[in-house]
């Protein structure tokens, strides 16, 4: 995916923005900590625990000691989850992939009850979007608030219906403290984890000192690059921390992750934005970082497929040999001739700067004419970029009010069913047009003000 090889792949073009082991910055300067918090879940099933009210003291416990040992003036803690119900139809496509599909419906009659014991097929309700997170997420927070922490703990996703005779609020995140409230001061209906975090960080971000830092709790590489957005709006420095609460995830199938990898690393997002804007490179066009971010895209992520089937490395190569060329072809649906292409990727700088890998990568496996980028094939997947960017560029909104993703290269896998999170599908050149959106859809779009599906994600 392009999210992990783009990390790995910009940590090797400014390394002084990354680094293992400990946080490089004064760890007394942090003062907000936020968690992608699913991995939470996840790592902690990896352990065993008597109860289901174990489980859930466990999921505030262990994160927050562990961090007030590192940072000791950290005194927020923002643990966001996805809230299904807002999830934009376009990620159904990657939930599809991660989800094993569940189609007996007794395998989720788990018990919920405070004493009930933790068994070891929980793990399966971590992929159980629907109805396996809701259900233990409420379990979690009626024991939450029976007991709450000292520290002021927020939580985005917690799937209440109802809290203290308010109703309809699970768009209203959970202040929990020793008086616990809903914080209407940060509604939001941003179904992913991963805007909502930074959303309620850039609200909380207002109480701080310039001085004061934050710091990000992920595994999810696409962070790098919310992170670097975030960090543009908000006075704060912004690290992100990617490694499991634990040193060991457990994803929903049960199926262990990152052993033998347990090394902390860390990314500086500002010094990384910073970098890459001051960057002799890429001064020729005005928004570089979009730009690197579009091109992490263009080889394939959790909203993109990749163009073209090429390591991420090729294209942010790309970028630094020639960003207006990059972005020259972005703009003009690739529609650039073979032979002009394969000229500049195989040019001795490109050579240079790529090393052995890529040269061979780019020679024997994406300059073939088979596999050459070709504006009847490359449309659809440049779209799938566009929309990728798109997403990304509402980092610190409240919404994900989006174009339909129909304009973008989306559409339904089954034309008889609602076009909906699990009847949604990324657009190949062998898919049927009547896939996209109708004439009489885009002409209502239209009507509203959307994007037309000829429209592309301005990179100025």
């Amino acid at each position: 995916m392009g999210g992990s090889g783009g990390r790995k792949r910009l940590g090797e073009v400014y390394p002084h923005c990354f680094n293992e082991g400990d946080i490089k910055e004064d760890a007394c300067t942090v003062a907000i900590v936020g968690y992608d918090a699913i991995q939470i879940l996840r790592s902690l099933l990896a352990l065993t625990f008597s109860s289901v009210r174990e489980l859930a003291q466990a999921f505030l416990k262990y994160p927050i000691e562990q961090a007030k040992q590192k940072y000791p003036m950290a005194h927020t803690f923002v643990f966001a989850f996805d809230k299904y119900p807002f999830v934009p139809i376009a990620k159904g496509v990657e939930q599809q992939k991660r989800t094993k599909q569940h189609n007996e419906p007794e395998e989720y009659e788990f018990d919920f009850s405070p004493d009930a014991p933790v068994m070891d097929s929980w793990s399966s309700v971590t992929g159980d979007r629907d109805k396996g997170v809701p259900e233990i997420l409420r379990a979690f927070v009626a024991e939450w608030l029976l007991d709450p922490p000292k520290e002021r703990v927020i939580i985005d996703g917690h799937y209440l219906d109802e809290f203290q005779g308010q109703y309809n609020v699970q768009n209203v995140p959970l202040c929990l403290s020793p008086v616990s409230r809903l914080a209407h001061e940060y509604t939001n209906t941003l179904g992913e984890g991963d805007f909502g975090l930074p959303f309620l960080l850039k609200k909380l971000s207002k109480e701080l000192h310039p001085e004061e830092s934050i710091v990000i709790h992920s595994v999810d590489s696409d962070m790098v690059c919310i992170g670097m957005l975030l960090s543009k709006q908000i006075p704060n420095r912004v690290h992100l921390r990617f490694w499991p609460m634990l040193g060991h995830c457990v994803n929903s199938r049960g199926h262990g992750r990152m052993e033998g990898k347990n090394v902390q690393k860390w990314c500086d997002a500002t010094l990384l934005r910073t970098s890459i804007e001051t960057d002799d490179r890429l001064k020729a066009i005005p928004d570089p970082v979009k730009v690197m971010i579009l091109a992490i895209y263009a080889s394939g992520g959790d909203w993109s497929e990749p163009i073209p089937r090429a390591p991420v490395h090729h294209w942010i190569n790309t970028v630094l040999v020639n960003a207006s060329f990059f972005t020259k072809l972005v703009d003009e649906d690739w529609k650039i001739d073979h032979g002009s292409f394969k000229t500049f990727v195989g040019c001795a700088t490109m050579q240079a700067i790529a090393g052995k890998r890529l040269y061979e990568h780019t020679s024997d496996a994406c300059l073939d004419n088979n596999r050459m980028p070709r504006p009847d094939d490359v449309l659809h997947r440049r779209k799938h970029a566009q929309y990728a960017l798109l997403m990304l560029s509402r980092t610190g909104k409240k919404s994900l009010n989006l174009d339909d993703c129909r304009l973008y290269s989306y559409g339904r896998r089954d034309m008889d069913l609602p076009f909906d999170r699990k009847n949604v599908v990324r657009l190949h050149k062998s898919q049927a047009p009547q896939d996209l959106m109708s004439e009489d859809e885009q002409t209502l779009s239209r009507n509203r003000g959307d994007k037309t599906e000829n429209d592309c994600v301005d990179l100025t």
